[in-house]
């Protein structure tokens, strides 16, 4: 999915056959051998249906691709933290920050509403400090593949076809806020020497806030 956008060929739903090819060539050669031909042909429909739409909304909604696979680094918490963002899209002075899933989006969705997403707000800030942007011009979400499904942080009304819209219940501040309560006070207990382990236990409560 990722390869289409930073691929020399310039995309062409005519040419995604080749572009697959490519990307297969580049990142998976093995699927590519006669035992994974029904694997293969199930992931390039997949691809094709979640990729086509995505590519319908940010011509409609007028993102452009600014970076796939950008790195990103900064501080949080007293913690240097990097890592790479799957895409940051352009429009005007607004910055997107997309991370690409391979899953269904209803457990996202519970996560931002519940306040224990924290991978959103982490790239934003460290986007925010690496780019010397104000942080109100940085917007995330996620685009999950398996439903075709964008989780924006904002209520984004433009409709395209073939593809579903999340609309969160929280503002942005409260999608994160006790996942980093959580994370504060995790921090303040090693640096005292306690480690807080998970227990079988919390399986149950995990879940029900959309954390695996």
């Amino acid at each position: 999915f990722e390869f289409h956008f930073d691929s020399d060929s310039e995309f062409d739903h005519a040419n995604y056959d080749e572009l697959f090819s490519e990307a297969l060539i580049q990142d998976a050669g093995f699927l590519l051998e006669p035992q994974w031909r029904l694997e293969r042909i199930q992931l390039k429909h997949e691809i094709e249906r979640a990729l086509i739409p995505f590519i319908r909304w940010c011509n409609e909604d007028g993102w452009e691709f600014h970076a796939a696979e950008e790195r990103l680094e900064g501080s949080l918490w007293g913690l240097h933290l990097k890592g790479f963002a799957d895409a940051v899209l352009l429009k005007g002075n607004k910055h997107l920050i997309l991370d690409y899933k391979k899953s269904q989006s209803k457990d996202r969705i519970k996560r931002l509403n519940s306040g224990y997403d924290l991978q959103t707000l982490i790239y934003r800030e460290l986007y925010g400090q690496q780019n010397e942007l104000s942080i109100s011009t940085i917007h995330s979400g996620y685009y999950t593949l398996n439903d075709i499904t964008l989780v924006l942080d904002n209520n984004d009304q433009t409709t395209v076809d073939g593809i579903e819209k999340a609309h969160l219940n929280v503002s942005l501040t409260d999608q994160s806020s006790q996942a980093v309560a959580l994370i504060k006070d995790r921090i303040k207990q090693l640096t005292k020497g306690i480690v807080c382990l998970n227990t079988l236990a919390d399986n149950k409560t995990w879940k029900g806030l959309g954390v695996s």
